[in-house]
């Protein structure tokens, strides 16, 4: 109890010396927590990084964080205790989502307890507050029980209801991307990597914008509603980059033809080095538009430098909007 209050007690001290941030990314339990903290090791301006976990000492070291239950010990695999412990503190959640929040990103793994539980009553007052609400989530092994799938599966059809868009990694398909010879810790900083690849796509584009306001808009208006998303992010090795981008992006999309969508988010970064042309971008627009974009609505382009890319391109595609599944997943909550 002494350490939920000491957390409390930084929270409310800190509050009014917070900069402005547009962006608040919530890392729930272990999953969130570990994708947190190497988030915390990136130049992120504007954004706010914010734990939520049920073991207090994982909430160390962030100027805010939302500790869940009273004794600071873990969730006991139980999300609906987790879940009325998070409905119990809908007043600190709405103060963390203050004034100057403009969009929120929910990370976290389902089926463990904390992320099932806590997610969505989250992502419900997000909603309330009308900000743009993004999850990326992992669903669990389907060999890790009945009552850890039924978790995950309930907790992820709540977060299609209150978010705008929801990118789910089942952790069965990434074991058959990665390599056999990979130690379990090897492939959970992996499936952390994918989370952390789809939460810094918002803040990758404003830490690079002059007219951080604007592109926040432009962001909001492509992922509003977008339902559940696909995530993908592509790397030229090769001299001819332009080439094997193109070739990449056939790799991947050429069999979602039938799967048309009505928003897309591209950010292409490469480096100071050798930044993207003209011709590389109308040719990566016009690649993904034949593909998977003839009836999409909304296109949002950013162009982003990392200097450690040197000489290569990459892709960051995060697209939603699914027709034949759009008018479904909203009629609920219209």
């Amino acid at each position: 109890m002494e350490v939920d209050r000491t957390i409390v007690a930084q929270q409310d001290a800190v509050y009014t010396n917070l900069a402005i941030t547009g962006v608040k990314i919530i890392g729930i339990g272990g999953a969130g927590c570990s994708v947190l903290n190497k988030l915390a090791t990136l130049d992120l301006p504007g954004v706010e990084l914010i734990p939520c976990h049920t073991d207090f000492s994982k909430l160390e070291g962030y100027n805010r964080a939302l500790p869940l239950g009273d004794r600071g010990s873990g969730s006991g695999l139980n999300d609906l205790q987790v879940r009325q412990w998070a409905s119990s503190q809908k007043p600190a959640i709405r103060s963390l989502l203050d004034g100057s929040a403009k969009a929120v990103i929910i990370v976290t793994g389902l089926g463990g307890g904390t992320g099932s539980g806590a997610a969505p009553v989250i992502a419900e007052i997000a909603r309330q507050h009308d900000l743009l609400t993004v999850a990326c989530v992992t669903m669990p092994f389907s060999s890790e029980g009945y009552e850890t799938i039924r978790a995950a599966e309930t907790g992820l059809k709540d977060l299609m209801v209150y978010c705008d868009s929801v990118v789910a990694f089942s952790l069965d398909h990434l074991e058959k991307t990665f390599a056999d010879d990979l130690s379990i810790t090897e492939f959970y900083a992996a499936a952390d990597d994918l989370l952390l690849k789809v939460a810094r796509m918002i803040p990758d584009i404003i830490s690079t914008s002059e007219e951080i306001n604007t592109d926040l808009n432009d962001v909001r208006a492509v992922l509003r509603k977008s339902g559940p998303a696909f995530f993908t992010q592509l790397e030229t090795s090769s001299a001819t980059r332009m080439d094997e981008c193109l070739s990449l992006i056939t790799k991947t999309f050429e069999g979602h033809r039938a799967q048309p969508i009505r928003r897309i988010l591209l950010i292409i970064k490469s480096s100071s080095r050798r930044p993207v042309t003209m011709l590389e971008t109308r040719s990566i627009v016009q690649a993904l538009t034949q593909l998977i974009g003839k009836k999409a609505e909304l296109f949002k382009i950013a162009l982003v430098t990392d200097e450690a890319l040197e000489d290569r391109l990459q892709l960051n595609i995060l697209t939603g909007g699914f027709i034949e599944l759009e008018e479904v997943k909203w009629s609920q909550i219209d």
